[in-house]
């Protein structure tokens, strides 16, 4: 009994610390609907910024298109990158929307993942780059429970 076991705890154990090591790497923040946000980049080379929830605080408003840019703070350090998860109105619909503001220099391109709720897994979306110091609109026409960002890199100059 005791040598049928060992290989099976052996390959458990190796699993185990394949999933521990592998999210050690790991470099996302989720973000849930209806939240206001600020995240916090930091170089990690001349391309790639390793990146962490500054703050977060509920956002319970709709999103209006009169004057976006009141939503979000005017003191946004180089480091940062500020946004608003929310519901608003577009056309006839309530549509999701995510409006972000790039603090830093430069251009930068991100990756995110959208959480449906009628998908298990979260799935990738297209977005587009966040130029210096200008408030980027993302906008889906269904309901999403959460984003979670994955990677921010410079772009070189258009």
């Amino acid at each position: 009994m005791k040598t049928t076991l060992r290989p099976f705890i052996i390959t458990i154990l190796l699993f185990l610390s394949f999933i521990i090591y592998a999210q050690k790497d790991e470099n996302y923040v989720v973000v849930n609907m209806n939240t206001k946000f600020i995240l916090e980049l930091e170089t990690t080379d001349s391309l790639h910024y390793q990146f962490k929830l500054k703050s977060q605080k509920p956002f319970n408003k709709k999103i209006k298109w009169d004057k976006p840019t009141k939503y979000l703070d005017g003191d946004l350090k180089n480091n940062q990158i500020q946004g608003v998860l929310g519901k608003g109105k577009f056309g006839d619909n309530i549509n999701t929307i995510l409006m972000i503001k790039n603090g830093h220099d430069n251009t930068l391109s991100y990756k995110i993942k959208i959480k449906l709720p009628y998908k298990s897994e979260p799935i990738s979306t297209s977005v587009i780059d966040l130029f210096p110091h200008v408030l980027a609109t993302e906008l889906w026409p269904y309901e999403i429970e959460y984003i979670i960002f994955l990677e921010f890199t410079k772009v070189d100059d258009y």
